[in-house]
């Protein structure tokens, strides 16, 4: 009885320590696989696109209505295992390799740190914008640490336009997140 209640409360704690990251097992007929991203709350207006956020590795959110494939303007939420890449070893080395990664696939586009989006208890995400110099995609990304994950939240927009329609929205499920310490 002792192991049994012993193993209980070691997983109620592991699912407290982690509250905020959601994790998805798939299995299929050669392997397993884990899906982990940040989870978001709801906000008004968006929905989970459950087809994206499995086949991209993220927490995909689209406008009601829309899919990921034809909306306009889409957030996602990522989460990188620390261990995954073992020549990055700071928050700061994480945020170089993905700008490093934004400009080998746009050639061009602008990077600049913005004012940090700030998530549910208060934590300061450092944030850049991903623009193109004319016609493409109009970025945000915030980024942060939680556990043994690096973060990543990103609103995605063809225009600016409706980049800028939608920063509210993308404050409020930045808002809607906890980083578990």
């Amino acid at each position: 009885m002792k192991k049994i209640s012993f193993l209980l409360i070691l997983g109620l704690f592991a699912a407290a320590a982690s509250a905020e990251m959601y994790k998805k097992v798939l299995l299929d007929s050669s392997n397993g696989q884990v899906r982990v991203w940040p989870k978001l709350g709801q906000v008004k207006g968006w929905h989970q696109d459950e087809y994206a956020s499995t086949a991209n590795d993220a927490n995909a959110q689209v406008p009601d209505g829309f899919s990921f494939g034809n909306s306009a303007t889409v957030i996602y939420a990522k989460a990188m295992y620390k261990l995954s890449k073992p020549g990055i070893k700071s928050l700061e080395q994480y945020i170089e390799y993905d700008k490093k990664k934004f400009l080998e696939e746009k050639p061009g586009i602008i990077i600049k740190e913005t004012e940090p989006a700030v998530t549910g208890d208060k934590v300061k995400l450092r944030s850049f914008t991903f623009f193109p110099k004319d016609k493409g995609e109009w970025e945000r990304v915030s980024y942060g640490e939680e556990g043994d994950y690096y973060i990543a939240f990103t609103v995605s927009s063809l225009s600016k336009r409706e980049y800028e329609k939608v920063q509210g929205d993308y404050l409020r499920f930045l808002r809607s997140y906890k980083i578990k310490m």
